[in-house]
């Protein structure tokens, strides 16, 4: 390496290096972090406000936390879940995670994919 370096010579008296060519690495390091952090997690924003957006009552729905409940009620800014009977707890409506049916629907597809068989 240090060979290759000798044999190429010091640079032309008066040049400089060109800022160009020495920014296009760093612009592709921002254009990929873009493409693989910052895109998709504004797309799973926005998948998140549509469905906030879009409950109602009877939806079921877990919390962040995992609870699974039964939606009672609405207001503007939050949600009254029913968990168990005669067990009614409120959420705000940007802590619920997901239908319950997409949830519901994943270790489904996890024992498939292990063929049957149980981590126990």
């Amino acid at each position: 390496m240090t060979h290759l370096m000798l044999l190429m010579g010091a640079p032309p008296e008066g040049s400089s290096p060109n800022l160009f060519v020495a920014i296009i690495p760093y612009l592709l390091i921002l254009l990929i972090f873009y493409y693989l952090l910052i895109r998709p997690q504004q797309k799973r924003a926005q998948e998140h406000r549509k469905f906030v957006a879009s409950l109602k009552k009877g939806d079921s729905v877990v919390t962040e936390s995992g609870m699974f409940g039964t939606i009672v009620s609405l207001d503007d800014d939050s949600v009254v879940l029913k968990i168990a009977d005669n067990v009614k707890v409120r959420f705000l409506r940007v802590k619920l995670a997901s239908p319950a049916s997409r949830v519901a629907a994943e270790p489904a597809r996890k024992k498939n994919r292990s063929g049957g068989r149980g981590t126990s």
